[in-house]
């Protein structure tokens, strides 16, 4: 079977039981996200595994969580048949500590950047969803 790229409906879908962030850690930043996904919508798509007639979400639990809380129906996937529970495990595992936040530097030439292009601290805070203060600081 092949890999595809597909919307697929969210209440078809559940998250792995190979996940390895949990149940607290998915609630970290959620509101965030959850913010950003209703103003973007999903940058990234999921990974899923069709299972049955639903589909087992192997990265991108934050994701799917926010785009749930979000009022999503459908999400961004690419679909591959072909994991493993194995499988599922490693690419969970490799997605969470394979990742790289940025360097305070790089933060705050980001926002520099945004700030020249959006034109306020104002405006790059409401098209972030952070407050001035925490732009500002460059926490973002």
């Amino acid at each position: 079977m092949s890999i595809e790229f597909r919307r697929i409906p969210v209440d078809k879908c559940f998250v792995s039981e190979f996940n390895v962030r949990s149940k607290g850690m998915q609630e970290v930043g959620i509101d965030l996200l959850i913010a950003s996904i209703k103003e973007k919508g999903i940058i990234e798509p999921v990974l899923a595994k069709p299972r049955e007639d639903k589909y087992e979400i192997i990265v991108g639990s934050r994701r799917f969580e926010a785009a749930k809380r979000a009022g999503l129906t459908e999400i961004p996937a690419i679909i591959n048949p072909n994991i493993t529970d194995g499988d599922a495990l490693i690419l969970s595992l490799t997605e969470n500590i394979q990742r790289e936040d940025l360097t305070p530097s790089e933060k705050s030439a980001a926002v520099k950047k945004a700030v020249l292009f959006f034109g306020s601290y104002d405006e790059v805070a409401k098209v972030l969803g952070y407050s001035v203060g925490t732009v500002k600081s460059g926490l973002v």
